[in-house]
C-alpha cells in the first residue's frame, strides 16, 4: 500500500511540474513577412495584431510559425509585420495544445506595380543571351552623368 501511494505522490508531482512549461520568447524580429514585398517605403501601419497557430497532439500535426503570421497579418489587413515578437507555448499535458504566436504591428506596403507611375520612369526591354525577354525600369533624373552606363531601380522577366 505504502508503494502506491509513493508511486501516485511522486506521479502528482510530475505531473504538477508540468505547470512550469509556460510560454517563452522564441524571437524578437524587425520585420517579417510570409510573402515577398518590394519596398517598405510608404508603408501604412494598421495596429498591433496577434496571431496564433494551436495543434492538440492528438491531431498528429505540429503547428507552424508562418501560419500564425498570415492570421495576424489577415486580421490587419496588411502584407507585412514590423516589431514581430514570436512565442512558443508548449503543451501541458497530453490533452493540452502545442502553440506558435506571433504578436507585432501588421503593416501594408504599398505594391510598386500597382503605384508605378510610368512619366517618372525611362523602361528598356533588353533580352539576354539565351533569349529571355526582360523590362527594365529607370527613375528619371535630371543629371544622368554616365549615358553608357546601365544602372536600373527594377528589372523583371517578362514570360
Amino acid at each position: 500500500m505504502k508503494r502506491v501511494t509513493m508511486v501516485f505522490v511522486i506521479f502528482c508531482a510530475l505531473l504538477l511540474t508540468f505547470g512550469c512549461m509556460q510560454r517563452s520568447r522564441v524571437a524578437d524580429l524587425t520585420i517579417m513577412a510570409s510573402k515577398n514585398i518590394s519596398t517598405l517605403e510608404g508603408a501604412k501601419e494598421m495596429g498591433v495584431f496577434e496571431g496564433e497557430d494551436c495543434r492538440s497532439a492528438w491531431s498528429g500535426q505540429m503547428p507552424n510559425q508562418e501560419e500564425a503570421l498570415d492570421i495576424a497579418v489577415e486580421k490587419g489587413g496588411g502584407n507585412a509585420m514590423i516589431d514581430a515578437v514570436i512565442y512558443f507555448k508548449p503543451a501541458i499535458c497530453i490533452f493540452d495544445e502545442t502553440c506558435w504566436e506571433v504578436k507585432g504591428t501588421v503593416i501594408k506596403t504599398r505594391d510598386m506595380f500597382g503605384e508605378l507611375d510610368d512619366s517618372n520612369y525611362i523602361k528598356d526591354v533588353m533580352i539576354s543571351p539565351n533569349g529571355k525577354k526582360y523590362i527594365a525600369l529607370k527613375k528619371r533624373s535630371t543629371v544622368d552623368l554616365d549615358y553608357n552606363a546601365r544602372h536600373y531601380d527594377l528589372i523583371i522577366m517578362v514570360k
